[in-house]
């Protein structure tokens, strides 16, 4: 007679696998949907609001079959926020054509967060959330080597590297994308991958549990992740874009000090050679370090700095509603007249800072919310770090680092709402969502099964926490309305404060009210 131990191990090695539901086949086509006209977005073609209700339907189709549109994650209620705020610049945009393709932009990403919530909601299907997103660092760096507008004339290696690049977009008549685009959005894998590889044998362990999957050799596993890290680092490189260079190594630094915190004391000999660097060559003065640090032809810092001030003039003078999604282009271009930056009316799309552009795009009520979503991500992931299994922790650990290292990254650039590849800051909210909400049925894989079988499994069951959850979004609501009204009163005696006091405390009020979620979901002390 086989031992309970021997018996649990083989339950473990032949875990009943998940299959495929016709709400898993409908989220699917819908992923594919939201591939095709986002293909269509970054060819830059003209854009109807007719594109999206093919997606709308297919919504509708998805939920009158499984009776729900998503994970149920504490961030719907902000997103849904963000999405109304972005959406009602419809009425005051002064430029529609550029709207449009920005708000089907963030439809589509908002809707890729909640297909990867519902659809990765199993132990069984965690593997397939790795190869997704191993998969798709690959496609974004293969955009990049085939479509970027690579900068000639910086620096001669570079310009030799660029002339032996093949220019596959160029030829089909497409517009190439700009080299800080593919660097901010490569900011988000490094970390990731570095994670995948730096697993601790959490893969091994992983696969152990699934007969079709325990066939894969673990080296082909990581031969596979190290090829494509090495692949990202390297088009990360070939971008030149500074800030991307320095969310990566951000990125990468914060995944080592929580993996081993024996990492911290980098921080000494880092810390050293900074101001050795900072006191010697820049007399202390940091605006003169970071000019130094400003190697390539045009005068990046000073006119950073210019369009931020310009941003900030924008922002007062529209701080309740924004000037609406795509429209800081052509604003800075018909309003101001660059005098460190003479050609910077064609060239500049965005204030060249994530939250400073969507504060312009969607008003000072926009950027709080976004800041909301920031904090509950934060809160998210220091639940999953803190609580979750071997693999879950190898992921969100991939996760948060990335995410960070696109917001060191979006002090310097800007990825707005709807842009081009912003996209990816969805996937990784999402991917983050459903580790957090399906926590309870990712901790083995029998209990993800017996969730699989309870098809009356809905939050609506207890009606207690029901009404705990509808008491926290009024409280969030009010929160809103408070800091929005205090930081619309600071606007005339600095925009500055207004708009760090919108952010802080839009972080601040994200993470408490996923932590106040949290308690009552798992009764958490």
């Amino acid at each position: 007679m086989p031992s309970k131990s021997a018996s649990l191990t083989s339950k473990r090695i032949l875990a009943r696998p998940i299959p495929l539901s016709t709400s898993d086949f409908l989220l699917i086509a819908l992923a594919i949907l939201c591939a095709l006209v986002y293909a269509i977005l970054m060819m830059e073609l003209p854009v109807s609001i007719v594109f999206l209700i093919p997606l709308l339907v297919a919504w509708l189709i998805y939920w009158l079959k499984s009776h729900r549109l998503g994970s149920s994650a504490p961030l719907d209620l902000p997103i849904l926020g963000l999405l109304i705020i972005a959406s009602l610049g419809i009425v005051f945009a002064p430029f529609k054509d550029l709207f449009l393709p920005k708000l089907s932009g963030l439809i589509i990403g908002i809707s890729v967060y909640s297909i990867i919530g519902a659809f990765f909601r199993y132990r069984q299907r965690l593997p397939w959330m790795i190869f997704f997103l191993v998969l798709l660092c690959f496609i974004v760096a293969v955009l990049g080597l085939f479509g970027t507008d690579w900068p000639i004339g910086n620096h001669a290696l570079f310009d030799r590297i660029y002339a032996r690049l093949p220019a596959l977009v160029g030829k089909l008549g497409v517009e190439k994308i700009n080299k800080n685009t593919i660097g901010g959005v490569l900011t988000f894998f490094p970390a990731l991958l570095l994670s995948l590889l730096w697993d601790k044998g959490a893969f091994g362990r992983l696969k152990s549990h699934y007969a079709k999957l325990s066939v894969l050799p673990e080296f082909v596993y990581k031969g596979i992740v190290f090829l494509c890290f090495t692949f990202c680092l390297g088009m990360l490189f070939l971008t030149q874009s500074r800030g991307a260079w320095l969310g990566c190594a951000a990125g990468i630094f914060l995944l080592c000090v929580l993996k081993e915190k024996r990492f911290l004391w980098l921080l000494l000999p880092l810390a050293t050679g900074f101001l050795l660097v900072l006191f010697q060559r820049a007399d202390g003065n940091l605006l003169q370090l970071l000019s130094l640090l400003d190697t390539s032809q045009e005068a990046t810092l000073p006119g950073r700095m210019e369009i931020w001030s310009k941003a900030l003039i924008i922002l007062r003078d529209f701080p309740l509603t924004g000037i609406g999604l795509g429209a800081f282009g052509e604003a800075y271009r018909l309003y101001f007249a660059s005098i460190v930056l003479p050609s910077a009316a064609a060239v500049v799309f965005h204030a060249q800072n994530t939250l400073l552009s969507i504060a312009v795009e969607v008003g000072l009520p926009g950027v709080l919310i976004y800041s909301t979503l920031l904090g509950g991500f934060g809160a998210m992931s220091w639940k999953a770090l803190k609580h979750v299994r071997t693999i879950n922790r190898v992921l969100a650990l991939g996760l948060a680092c990335g995410v960070v290292a696109f917001l060191v990254f979006g002090l310097f650039d800007a990825f707005t709402l709807g842009r081009n590849l912003e996209i990816i800051f969805w996937v990784f909210l999402g991917c983050a969502s459903a580790l957090y909400v399906h926590d309870h049925c990712l901790i083995s894989s029998e209990l993800s099964y017996q969730a699989y079988q309870d098809k009356d499994q809905t939050s609506g069951q207890n009606q207690v926490k029901t009404k705990q959850a509808r008491k926290q979004a009024a409280a969030l609501l009010v929160f809103w309305l408070l800091i929005s009204l205090v930081s619309l009163a600071l606007v005339n005696n600095s925009m500055v404060l207004a708009l760090i006091l919108a952010i802080t405390l839009g972080m601040f009020v994200g993470f408490r009210y996923v932590r106040g979620v949290e308690e009552n979901r798992f009764e958490l002390p």
